[in-house]
């Protein structure tokens, strides 16, 4: 008799079958970090323009402010976030000393548009809330040579942002401290 050397059909097909099943939950493990992954990225990068803001307010930085003819140091950096938009700007409000400045984006025509921040993908803002108020629409604005936080052109309570990745619904937090300005991910 002869012996046949290799594999059976059967063999082959349980072989492949194993193959397959590991092949799918490595990809389902990646997928789930994926998500995850551009979450968390989406809070740092969310959480790297604020304190971008605030080391521009802290250093004095200078801006070309419409309507003047040198650079000057702004009332604030901030960021006007909402549920479509997030815009880095600097608050270039008068400096007559009878005009205060207010502390918001779009207030006046003084304002500078820094740079508009972008989410990965999938991202968006879930809600916003300033103590224990949702609101719409944020204004975070650094002043300079200040640990102070203007939210919405008030000295306030802390800031809540969540984020939302919009396959896996998981969220994900960035507090803003409105009395030291320190800014974390949870």
């Amino acid at each position: 008799m002869k012996k046949v050397f290799g594999f059976t059909i059967i063999e082959l097909l349980i072989s492949i079958g194993i193959f397959l099943v590991i092949t799918s939950m490595v990809i389902v493990n990646f997928r789930s970090g994926q998500y995850r992954d551009e979450l968390m990225g989406s809070a740092q990068i969310l959480q790297s323009t604020l304190r971008e803001m605030q080391a521009l307010s802290f250093s004095g930085s200078k801006v070309a402010c419409p309507g003047y003819a040198e650079e000057m140091t702004p009332a604030g950096y901030g960021l006007n976030i909402s549920s479509e938009t997030i815009t880095a700007f600097a608050d270039c409000d008068p400096s007559d000393p009878d005009i205060s400045p207010n502390y918001i984006y779009g207030g006046t025509s003084e304002d500078v548009n820094l740079k508009t921040i972008n989410l990965y993908n999938n991202i968006s803002i879930e809600s916003i809330t300033v103590g224990t108020n949702a609101v719409s629409t944020l204004d975070a604005v650094f002043t300079p040579f200040s640990e102070i936080v203007k939210i919405n052109s008030s000295e306030t309570d802390n800031i809540i942002i969540e984020l939302i990745h919009s396959k896996t619904s998981k969220t994900v937090t960035v507090k803003i401290m409105q009395s030291t300005g320190q800014i974390f991910i949870q």
